[in-house]
């Protein structure tokens, strides 16, 4: 007998970690939690696999500000053999909710109410940077460690506190230095075949389902994670697999219930994240979300004077209640706004005027009282892609 998998969940407001073994069987099972090298906090049960939760002696939250991580060891002893596991956990305690002053039960107009993101009961701002996490020579994979870091450095030095790690389950070493190094993750789940048909019977949805399944037991128990996304932009969610063309997910009550039903599997697998269905614009032209924890819009603009008019339109119908952006019968109910993906767009080519209007862009954002963040797209230059703060080779951009 030994261990197969490790989930740990933190409870920052109760002082304690809950650790949950697999493995099969009976043993017994002992947890030992350290902070700085010092025990604060054990526990042992016997038995099938079960749920054990640990009093801390010390109480340290993580958040970016405080990146604070605790060790973790976890032995499992059956039939005289100990199998023992090292971890690590954050006590972090991320969601949503009303922004001050701004619930149902404190202003009555639908236009004033909004909730962000929060960290410990706190409101939360997302300066989100898309990560693809390619490079040059290991495409997926990253040449060393260090220059793992180098990124994450580099989104630091920029004044990011978030990465959205762009459909790609990434390296576990890049998630442990995202948590220790202290940024909000949004972790997009990979997307299907998107010039293949998506219907009932289409292979590819096994495929995702299998893919999702283990991505989310993998990594859910990261401090850092703020918020997973199923589908990006309706890739793969298009029953005639049209790139020009596809089938708007208004118009598909089959595959609204499926983006429904992959919903409810990452919630199942992960009842202690937030989740959104799918980050909404992109190919179809509109923003269509199903159901979630997020509602989030995609808007690339080459002319920062326009960014007002588009974020204006937007705020005059985001609102609890509201049917816009939402189909299939949904609605808003308040769930986090926020822009989830925005840049200068640029292909491979001159990248000339792309600060200027960054710059005039977050200025009408960051203008918006009720958004909840933004995502710029993004920290590097790929193959076909020119508007990476650094080049495909991490190399400085001219200002």
């Amino acid at each position: 007998t030994h261990l197969t998998g490790l989930r740990v969940v933190a409870d920052a407001a109760g002082g304690a970690v809950d650790v949950i073994p697999s493995f099969e069987g009976s043993a017994t099972v002992h947890v030992l939690a350290t902070l700085d090298g010092d025990p604060v906090g054990e526990g042992t049960t016997t038995g099938a696999p079960a749920r054990l939760s640990v009093p801390l002696d010390r109480v340290e939250p993580w958040d970016v500000d405080h990146p604070t991580l605790y060790d973790l060891e976890v032995s499992l002893t059956a039939a005289g053999r100990t199998d023992v596991v090292h971890s690590y956990f954050g006590l972090a305690d991320l969601g949503r909710d009303w922004l001050p002053g701004r619930s149902p039960d404190e202003t009555a107009d639908p236009l004033q109410q909004a909730q962000s993101f929060t960290s410990h009961g706190e409101p939360v701002y997302l300066r989100c940077v898309l990560d693809q996490s390619y490079w040059p020579d290991g495409l997926y994979t990253a040449p060393s460690l260090e220059h793992i870091r180098a990124d994450l450095e580099l989104a630091r030095e920029f004044g990011f506190n978030c990465i959205r790690l762009h459909i790609k389950p990434d390296e576990p070493v890049k998630l442990r230095l995202i948590d220790e190094m202290g940024f909000y993750l949004v972790y997009d789940l990979p997307s299907l075949d998107m010039a293949a048909p998506n219907t009932a019977d289409f292979v590819g949805r096994d495929n995702f389902a299998e893919t999702l399944d283990q991505v989310v037991t993998r990594d859910a128990s990261h401090p850092s994670l703020m918020l997973w996304v199923v589908f990006n932009e309706n890739w793969g969610l298009s029953a005639n697999g049209s790139l020009v063309n596809p089938t708007p997910l208004a118009d598909d009550a089959d595959m609204q219930q499926w983006v429904d039903q992959m919903v409810d599997r990452t919630r199942d697998l992960d009842p202690h994240h937030l989740v959104e269905d799918n980050s909404a614009g992109g190919v179809v032209g509109v923003y269509e979300h199903v159901t979630g924890d997020s509602n989030s819009f995609h808007h690339y603009e080459a002319d920062a004077a326009d960014w007002r008019d588009v974020l204006e339109a937007q705020a005059a119908v985001t609102f609890p209640g509201s049917e816009a952006n939402y189909v299939g019968g949904a609605t808003q109910d308040g769930a986090p706004w926020w822009n989830s993906e925005f840049a200068s767009f640029s292909f491979l080519g001159s990248a000339e005027g792309a600060f200027c209007d960054l710059f005039g862009a977050l200025n009408e954002l960051r203008r918006v009282p009720r958004l909840s963040g933004w995502v710029l797209t993004q920290l590097a230059d790929l193959e076909f892609e020119a508007n990476g703060l650094v080049t495909y080779e991490r190399v400085a951009k001219e200002d």
